[in-house]
């Protein structure tokens, strides 16, 4: 006993570091936890707990085991009570309901240009003239096709238009995009039926002058570089996306360098390190100033004022805020004479950006920034000492290059390991060429792209911008030129099907494990997650029934593992994401069903024999629903059911669609496992459902 005393005493100072890193991840998982109840938790509880288990701390504070105990229980705690609290705090008014087309006035907090939709507009204060004593949300976004002047923010606007609740996720267990807008204050989404009408252009607050410089920014770069390369520049620069084409997107995820695309760690890196160092590098040229102050001190808070700047002018976006945070913790280690990268700055930025946005625990851009991060400090925390070595052992140009080269093969390749997991969870597919676009446009973007950007907003001010902005368009074309190129090679875009959220949980935690313990043998143990994630996966089956929330999509696994759809016209959205959720690259009909896989249409509708023997009807028309309820186990209709079926039958009808969303159907000898939207999502303040 004695023995494993000091065992356990000598693990704990190996450790002592170590134990502060997973103080975030136990303030995520708290977080996490509040996240995945079913119903919203009372506050006062939360905090009674959190006030209690700290004034026990003090009884129990000559027991480390006990105490260390409840601090992680504390941690916990403090995560879940975040989480609730920012949702008490939002607060945001939704719509329970789809609207006729009604008037609404509202002044732009955003106009996007979207190549594909059209003009997609997000307003505040709206106000409704025709319904004035309704509660109906403040903050909506609706996309117009209709006539509109040029708009920007802080413009007065008045039109028509039909509002729907915010979307909820298309499969059960699916990324909730309405919880993502209801953080963001919005209560409503939907479309314009009535031409714009410019109502009046008052003056702008501040946050709406931000968004128009941003805008005239947006186009004094696309105007001096027609084109997708400039509206990549551009984007770069102010977060505006309008003006990038689908395809330019597209060939960027499949190349693994859709990261580039959205502002993030590297853009902010990039800025604050160039203007760091260009600074102190400045400076030196004075011999009396860089010998009698601290100019890396003085550059470092250059650097701070440059990327607060960045950060306002290009949108302040969640992903951007995370970054500047990093790089922000990063400055002030210069500062205070710290080491600047660490898994400590790591950490306390994690928890910075959880507890005021708790909810960026859930969105992928998190979970793929901070799972570089942290592979990327702990994958250096080895290979430093390693290629220091080799870099003073090699003192020349051109075995520095390759050195410099061999450290961008390390970092993409630690960064594609890192984020794989999240990129399989969330969107079913990964960059097989990731590696190789990555080394090509990376030192692109880092000694080309990005310098020339910070260039030109230095140089606006003065209007010598120009030229500094069709350099970097330069840099932004070579770069999409070798997405195009990457993404065209055979088996460029690797899919795979759904990742259970065990299996996840278990993956991320074989990462931190073998990340964040600092004593060789504990980090071995991270197989153990890994195998159990792995077999998890691989056991796992798929859904062999999925219906959308309208009832108009459905789709059935055939006997050959592949899904069919009723229809290839109706609910794209759905369909697409539920193909990337599946693996489905091809869409494939109910006519392109295998023959003798237990499917048979005609004009009111199908029958399907599932391989467990029950019998699914899916009913195209009405008029049908009487026939397939005295033959079918399940019915699947878009209509209302216009009476109970007999010995109950399961019925799937636009009742059950509208109060559960979409739903999923799996089989076995025992019966018919069900899940759907509002059985997996709960009754949460985001998750209105509509009668």
């Amino acid at each position: 006993m004695e023995k494993f005393r000091i065992f356990l005493a000598e693990l704990f100072e190996l450790e002592k570091e170590a134990l502060f890193y997973w103080s975030a991840v136990l303030y995520g998982t708290g977080v996490g936890i509040y996240f995945s109840l079913s119903f919203e938790p009372p506050l006062a509880p939360v905090i009674l707990g959190l006030a209690v288990l700290f004034l026990v701390q003090y009884f129990v504070r000559a027991r480390a085991a006990l105490l260390l105990g409840l601090r992680a229980l504390l941690i916990l705690l403090a995560g879940f009570g975040a989480g609730a609290l920012r949702t008490s705090l939002v607060d945001t008014t939704t719509l329970s309901r789809e609207t006729w087309a009604i008037a609404l006035e509202g002044v732009v907090s955003v106009a996007e240009q979207r190549i594909e939709d059209g003009l997609r507009l997000t307003l505040k204060g709206v106000s409704y003239p025709d319904n004035p004593g309704q509660t109906l949300p403040d903050k909506i976004r609706i996309v117009v096709r209709t006539q509109a002047p040029e708009l920007g923010p802080g413009d007065v606007i008045r039109t028509r238009a039909v509002l729907m609740p915010l979307p909820g996720p298309v499969l059960p267990g699916g990324y909730d995009f309405g919880r993502q807008l209801w953080f963001r204050g919005l209560g409503a989404v939907g479309f314009a039926v009535a031409p714009v009408e410019a109502v009046s252009r008052p003056e702008r607050i501040l946050e709406e002058k931000i968004g128009a410089f941003r805008q005239k920014m947006w186009l004094r770069i696309t105007t001096a570089v027609p084109g997708e390369d400039g509206a990549v520049a551009a984007a770069l620069i102010t977060g505006i996306r309008d003006g990038i084409p689908e395809r330019v997107s597209n060939n960027m995820r499949i190349a693994g360098l859709a990261h580039l695309l959205a502002i993030s760690g590297l853009h902010m890196a990039l800025i604050t390190g160039v203007l760091f160092f260009a600074l102190r590098a400045g400076m030196a040229f004075f011999p009396k100033l860089a010998l009698k102050h601290p100019i890396r001190k003085y550059a470092a808070i250059g650097a701070f004022i440059g990327a607060s700047g960045y950060l306002v002018l290009s949108g302040a976006s969640i992903s951007t805020q995370r970054a500047f945070i990093m790089v922000s913790i990063v400055l002030l280690a210069v500062l205070t004479d710290r080491k600047a990268i660490s898994m400590r700055s790591v950490t306390l930025a994690a928890v910075a950006i959880l507890t005021f946005t708790p909810e960026a625990v859930l969105h992928p851009s998190f979970q793929m920034s901070f799972a570089a991060v942290t592979g990327l400090v702990a994958g250096y925390s080895w290979a430093q000492p390693r290629l220091s070595r080799l870099f003073h052992a090699n003192p020349g140009f051109l075995a520095r290059a390759r050195l410099y080269m061999l450290g961008v093969l390390i970092s993409t390749l630690i960064a594609e390991i890192s984020i794989g997991p999240v990129a399989f969870y969330h969107f079913g597919r990964f960059s097989a060429f990731g590696l190789l676009a990555n080394m090509a446009a990376v030192p692109v973007m880092a000694f080309w792209v990005m310098p020339m950007g910070l260039v030109g907003m230095v140089l606006t001010p003065l209007g010598l911008d120009l030229w500094a902005w069709k350099g970097m368009a330069a840099g932004t074309g070579l770069i999409l030129d070798v997405a195009e190129q990457i993404a065209a090679l055979p088996g460029a875009d690797f899919w795979a099907p759904e990742f259970p959220f065990s299996s996840f949980l278990l993956l991320v935690l074989a990462g931190l494990w073998l990340c964040l313990w600092q004593g060789k043998r504990l980090r071995l143990l991270f197989v153990a997650p890994l195998g159990l994630a792995l077999v998890i996966y691989f056991s796992h089956d798929l859904p062999e029934v999925v219906i959308n929330t309208e009832g108009d999509l459905v789709a059935l696994k055939g006997p050959d593992g592949r899904f069919y759809f009723n229809t290839l016209s109706r609910s794209r959205f759905d369909r697409g994401i539920w193909q990337r959720h599946f693996a489905e690259k091809e869409a494939l009909s109910f006519r392109d069903f295998p023959e003798g896989g237990g499917l048979a249409c005609d004009p009111l509708g199908c029958l399907y024999q599932t391989r467990s023997g029950k019998t699914v009807a899916i009913s195209t028309q009405p008029e049908a629903f009487a026939a397939d309820c005295f033959r079918a186990d399940v019915i699947i209709t878009a209509h209302y059911a216009p009476f109970p079926c007999k010995d109950s039958k399961i019925v799937i009808d636009k009742t059950r669609l509208r109060r559960g969303g979409a739903h999923t159907l799996s089989f076995d000898r025992e019966g018919v496992i069900i899940r759907s939207v509002t059985g997996e999502r709960g009754m949460r303040p985001w998750s209105e459902v509509s009668e």
